[in-house]
């Protein structure tokens, strides 16, 4: 994993709203910084791109101007933040691959219903928002208020929406044959 080099002292010129010096921000990223690569790799980027969003992450953070924080606030703001660079990047990916099929005007075969996809596959044709979701609380193992603060949804409904997301999920793998329907 790459480290941050960053001068907190120029990173913005909102100096007097910064609630942490550089010693507190170093020990934050040391804290932070591989669990949200973690998170980000878990949303279906790339290592590089990850690393990128990753610097991104914090790059916002120091210069945003939020309230003073206290320690898992921090991390929250932090996992939303990397978690909205993840979902505009997916929606730019999407955009792009709609254009260049508008261009090309090619047919896509639909994928060979034999193949059999391995579970990261799998994952990654799930929304952004639910491999988001699935990947905190499963493998982050954060609690449903935790995971509510840093996708930006109810905290009551991150019970519902990752039953139906594990149901999904479980169909996904039914139909692509990794595992034998139960009886």
């Amino acid at each position: 994993m790459q480290t941050l080099s960053v001068n907190v002292d120029t990173m913005t010129e909102n100096r007097a709203n910064l609630t942490m010096n550089e010693q507190d921000f170093t020990e934050l990223y040391q804290r932070t910084a591989g669990q949200l690569r973690s998170f980000l790799l878990g949303m279906g980027v790339g290592a590089a791109l990850a690393d990128d969003l990753l610097q991104e992450t914090f790059v916002r953070f120091l210069t945003a101007s939020p309230p003073p924080m206290d320690e898992q606030q921090r991390k929250s703001y932090l996992f939303r933040i990397a978690h909205n660079l993840a979902i505009n990047h997916f929606r730019a990916r999407r955009r792009e691959e709609r254009h260049l099929s508008f261009r090309t005007e090619e047919n896509q075969n639909p994928p060979d219903r034999t193949l059999r996809l391995d579970m990261q596959r799998l994952f990654a044709h799930l929304p952004a928002r639910e491999r988001a979701l699935l990947w905190l609380c499963h493998v982050e193992h954060y609690s449903h208020a935790e995971v509510a603060a840093m996708v930006g949804v109810n905290s009551a409904s991150v019970r519902v929406l990752l039953f139906r997301i594990r149901q999904k999920f479980a169909r996904m793998i039914r139909q692509s044959g990794i595992m034998e329907e139960r009886t």
